[in-house]
């Protein structure tokens, strides 16, 4: 008989997945083998190591990734497993601008190993993540040519679902941008000489340096959906769940996404950003999504039409 670790492997490898997740349940399926010690894997084992797991302190978000590779590598052998996990609902902490603000400045006075360069290129990142909401892989994927000036947004190419989508971006992060893209080919990235690691550690030491416990890039795309959804006037109800709040405490952001329907316009809404939104900019937004929220309140109401 096959090797099903081997043809699940080969199964994962030819999947849609998110490489990092084909990594990831690559990972946990390989250490539940070593645990398993040659003895064949089923539904009774599984149970068994995912208890081990919780004894050996294991978080509950990190039993929870644990269980879905393993149901998925036993729905590959044609085994149901199916356990009830309690999914763990945190708010992350909230950052206001005031505190943003103090971050930029760190980053305009850099560190004391840091050149004149090194110091636009951490402003202009901290710029980008606080104002666009872009995820730290988006950033480092950005190409010259996808930043157009000009109007104002930028493209997100097969961003995170594998999703492309537009963004539209600040007056005041034009010059930084700008800053950033001279000199290179439109091929290039705007960030080019860094990693996810390496971001990390930028935003991490900058905001230890001005006094900003536990922050971290994620932690810029938090204040964006935090500035979109508390902006007084903010039309928020008409656009498709930009951002998702913790329904019990009205808090927490824990996503932004520019999401478009099918077969329908995407929707576009003005970044804050240091200087406001103008009332133009906030007019196109409404005519972009006021169309399809108007259809969807007519499919959805009660009664004969």
């Amino acid at each position: 008989m096959a090797d099903p670790f081997e043809g699940y492997s080969l199964e994962l490898a030819q999947s849609d997945r998110d490489p990092k997740t084909k990594a990831k349940y690559r990972q946990i399926v390989a250490s539940y083998r070593a645990w398993l010690f040659g003895r064949p894997p089923d539904t009774t084992s599984a149970k068994e190591y995912l208890a081990h797991l919780r004894e050996q302190g294991y978080s509950p978000r990190s039993l929870l990734i644990y269980y879905h590779a393993l149901r998925l590598f036993l729905g590959f052998l044609g085994q149901l497993f199916q356990l009830k996990l309690r999914k763990p609902h945190t708010l992350p902490p909230y950052h206001d601008r005031a505190e943003i603000e103090r971050l930029i400045s760190q980053a305009e006075r850099g560190l004391y190993h840091q050149t004149a360069r090194v110091r636009e290129r951490n402003k202009a990142l901290i710029l980008v993540l606080a104002y666009t909401g872009l995820r730290k892989s988006e950033l480092l994927d950005l190409r010259v040519g996808d930043i157009d000036l000009e109007r104002l947004n930028l493209l997100v190419r097969q961003g995170k679902g594998q999703r492309d989508r537009i963004i539209p971006i600040a007056e005041s992060i034009v010059l930084p941008l700008r800053q950033q893209c001279t000199g290179k080919s439109e091929r290039q990235r705007a960030f080019e000489g860094l990693n996810p690691r390496s971001v990390y550690r930028v935003v991490t030491r900058l905001a230890t340096a001005c006094g900003l416990e536990g922050f971290h890039p994620h932690s810029l795309r938090h204040f964006f959906a935090s500035g979109m959804k508390f902006r007084p006037g903010s039309p928020w109800r008409l656009l498709p769940r930009p951002l998702q709040i913790d329904r019990r405490s009205r808090q927490g952001v824990h996503d932004v996404e520019d999401h478009g329907r099918r077969g329908k316009r995407p929707y576009h809404w003005p970044t804050p950003g240091p200087e406001g939104t103008s009332l133009a900019r906030v007019r196109g937004a409404l005519l972009t999504a006021a169309p399809t929220a108007l259809r969807g309140f007519r499919q959805y109401r009660p009664g004969p039409r």
